[in-house]
């Protein structure tokens, strides 16, 4: 993905780092050509992960809840007392 955007060199390196809680860390190191480009080359990079991400369907902004209306109930009328 690097090296479709302007300002990056041709080498980069991506690499599985860990898996924390349910996520899985993946680190991508890519390196500029021309200083003068980094900070658009680096906001034209992140912006190309999330549109990867929209495409592969991938949610990262999950949220599991889970409830249990027993236990709320018995917390409400403990507190009540």
């Amino acid at each position: 993905m690097p090296k479709n955007i302007p300002g990056f060199s041709s080498s980069c390196v991506v690499r599985f780092k860990k898996i924390e809680d349910n996520a899985r860390i993946i680190e991508i190191m890519a390196f500029v050509n021309d200083d003068n480009l980094y900070f658009d080359a680096e906001k034209h990079l992140n912006l190309a992960i999330l549109e990867l991400l929209e495409k592969e369907e991938i949610d990262f902004l999950h949220v599991k809840l889970e409830t249990s209306p027993e236990k709320y109930k018995q917390s409400i009328l403990g507190s009540n007392n």
